[in-house]
C-alpha cells in the first residue's frame, strides 16, 4: 500500500515484490493499493489478510496514509486502535510495515492480535528492505515459525544503521499456508498520480 512520498519507489518496491512472491510458487491473491483511510478499512474486512505497507516516510505522528488530495496524512496511533477494535475479531495475519520509526505503529498491531509484525527502526536502503522481505516470505509461505523466518531473513541483511524489529512472540503463528500455484495480480488499473480510476475513465 504505497503512499505520498514517492510514486516511483513505491511503484517499483511494488513491483519488486511482486517479482519475488511469483517466484515463489504459491497460489496468492495480491492487490497494490493506495493508503488511505477508506482502502485500509477495506483490508482489514479480510481475516488473515497480509498487509505490506511498501517504503514511505517516517512515521513521526503515527501510521502515514494518503489523504483525500494526495498529501500525507498521519493516522494517530489511539485511531488505528480503535479502528482494529472496531474490526475485532477479524485481523491481519502479517504486517509488514516499511517506514523506519514504525515501532509505535507496529505494537498497536501487535496489541490488537496481529501474531506477525514486522517493523523498522532507522533507514534500510530499498534493496535490502526488498531482500528482506523476500526471504521472510519465502519462509513463512513455506511454513516456518514466524521467529525462525524473521531471524533468517534478518541474517541476510547487512550494511545499514537502521535495523528490522519482530514485534509477536515466539509462539506467533504465521499466515495460513498456500496451495502451489501462482500469483494472480487483481489491482485495478491506476492512473499516472497512483489515484484509482473514476468509473468513466476506466470505461474509456
Amino acid at each position: 500500500q504505497p503512499v505520498a512520498f514517492s510514486k516511483r519507489l513505491g511503484l517499483r518496491a511494488w513491483r519488486t515484490l511482486l517479482a519475488d512472491l511469483r517466484a515463489l510458487g504459491v497460489a496468492l491473491e495480491v492487490q497494490l493499493e493506495v493508503a488511505t483511510l477508506e482502502r485500509l478499512e477495506q483490508a482489514l474486512r479480510h481475516d488473515r489478510a497480509i498487509l505490506h505497507f511498501l517504503p514511505t516516510v517516517a512515521y513521526e505522528h503515527g501510521l502515514s496514509l494518503e489523504g483525500e488530495f494526495g498529501e500525507l496524512s498521519a493516522l494517530p496511533v489511539g485511531q488505528l486502535r480503535a479502528l482494529l477494535a472496531a474490526h475485532a475479531p477479524r485481523r491481519p495475519s502479517v504486517v509488514f510495515l516499511s517506514a523506519r520509526g514504525s515501532e509505535a505503529v507496529g505494537r498497536v498491531f501487535v496489541e490488537a492480535g496481529v501474531p506477525v509484525v514486522v517493523a523498522l527502526h532507522g533507514f534500510i536502503p530499498e534493496d535490502a528492505l526488498s531482500a528482506f522481505a523476500e526471504a521472510l516470505y519465502r519462509a513463512l509461505l513455506a511454513g516456518a515459525k514466524p521467529r525462525a523466518a524473521f531471524d533468517s531473513a534478518a541474517a541476510q541483511h547487512t550494511g545499514s544503521a537502521g535495523e528490522f524489529l519482530f514485534l509477536c512472540g515466539e509462539s506467533a503463528d504465521g499466515p495460513p499456508l498456500p496451495a502451489v500455484g501462482e500469483v494472480r495480480d487483481v489491482t485495478r488499473r491506476q492512473c499516472p498520480c497512483n489515484l484509482p480510476l473514476a468509473d468513466d475513465e476506466r470505461e474509456a
